[in-house]
């Protein structure tokens, strides 16, 4: 059970890192 959290723990972190990049790209290149 701990191990599934972490994994979904993971997925979450992956998931706020990639739409951080996009505000920043959408920003930098005005989408």
């Amino acid at each position: 059970a701990a191990q599934g959290h972490d994994g979904a723990k993971l997925g979450t972190s992956i998931v706020s890192i990639v739409e951080n990049g996009v505000g920043v790209l959408s920003k930098l290149f005005g989408f």
